[in-house]
Parts: structure tokens; C-alpha cells; sequence
């Protein structure tokens, strides 16, 4: 697990770090993270931010790999899904790379056709390929 840098945490949300700093290595610590994580105001929490619910997250790892006599996710199912975790943390929306890469994909064509008529039938000129194509068939 990567080190867990706590400051934008205890900088945006200073009462909830101090509370984190006194119950650390307790029973009550891990309840208090666990309570930040799940909402438990039916959708009344507005929730954090990515960056301050991955540091929520990385503290509760580091608590749970600390005193793991506290985990109780260890013998039970764990208590949340991930769909109930926050609303800002959510997956990224890709379909607009997609849209971006097809339109690419799709000038890309349009270019390489445009030089193949550039190509073939201005420079060479459309009587070559007719002429052509009357004397292999003879």
C-alpha cells in the first residue's frame, strides 16, 4: 500500500481529523471511518471529493493492516457496497473518448480517401484507368 498523506484531509475537515488523531488504534476509529465512508443520512450527505474519499479509504486500510483486531470485514461480509460508498465517487464516464476516437478514426478515412481521388483521378487522370481496364479485358 502506498503512504497515506492525511494533510488535505485534516486541512479541509479539521474537526474530523483531530477526531481521527484521538480515536487512531481504536475500535472507535475504525467505526468513525467506516461511518465517513457510508452514508447513513439516506442520500443526505453531499459527500467528498475523490481525493478526500481516497484518503478516507487509504486511512481505513492502513488502520484495518495496523490493528486488525478491529476489522470485523474480515469475518463478515463486508458491510457496504460500492455503489452506496459516495456519489462523487463514481466511474468515469468514457463515452466521450469513444465519440472522440471514432470521429478521429473517421477523418483519418475521409483524408486517405480524399488523397486516393487526388491520386487516381486528377493526377493520373480518369482515362488511364479506363484505357487500363479496356485492355485487360481483351
Amino acid at each position: 500500500m502506498d503512504k497515506v498523506d492525511p494533510a488535505e484531509l485534516f486541512k479541509k475537515y479539521p474537526h474530523i481529523g483531530k477526531k481521527i488523531t484521538s480515536l487512531w488504534g481504536t475500535q472507535p476509529c475504525r467505526e468513525l471511518l467506516m461511518d465517513l465512508i457510508n452514508d447513513s443520512r439516506d442520500g443526505g450527505r453531499s459527500g467528498f471529493t475523490p481525493d478526500i474519499a481516497r484518503i478516507i479509504f487509504a486511512l481505513l486500510e492502513k488502520h484495518d493492516s495496523m490493528y486488525p483486531q478491529f476489522d470485523s470485514s474480515a469475518k463478515f461480509e463486508v458491510p457496504f457496497r460500492a455503489a452506496q460508498i459516495r456519489k462523487t465517487v463514481s466511474k468515469p464516464d468514457n463515452s466521450s473518448a469513444v465519440k472522440y476516437v471514432v470521429i478521429v478514426f473517421l477523418v483519418i478515412i475521409a483524408v486517405f480517401s480524399y488523397m486516393a481521388y487526388q491520386f487516381l483521378y486528377v493526377e493520373k487522370g480518369y482515362e488511364y484507368f479506363d484505357h487500363k481496364s479496356n485492355n485487360s479485358s481483351s
